[in-house]
């Protein structure tokens, strides 16, 4: 019965094997690291865009807040001003 490659008893052959499985390992290893890196740039391409969508909607949310928050503060101070108007022409109108 013949002994696998790794069990004989030949030191030369045993580093022989030893360096083919060494290298199919590290390229094997070269090729799931290269593997990974393609998805985490194609993870950080969607994740960059997505960031930048959100970005834009709370800017146009934003924009859209302060514009209607600037309408309701003329709103309130028309009416602060009318009020404050009404109450002096009272005011004086019975002093005179």
């Amino acid at each position: 019965m013949r002994k696998p490659e790794w069990q004989t008893d030949n030191i030369d052959s045993c580093k022989l094997v030893l360096a083919q499985r060494i290298y199919s390992f590290v390229s094997r290893l070269s090729e799931e690291i290269a593997k990974v890196n393609v998805t985490i740039a194609e993870t950080e391409k969607r994740l960059d865009n997505r960031i930048t969508n959100e970005i834009a909607g709370v800017r146009n949310e934003i924009a859209s807040t302060r514009a209607n928050l600037i309408k309701w503060m003329f709103i309130f101070w028309f009416g602060q001003v009318i009020t404050i108007l009404g109450i002096l022409f009272v005011f004086f109108k019975k002093s005179v």
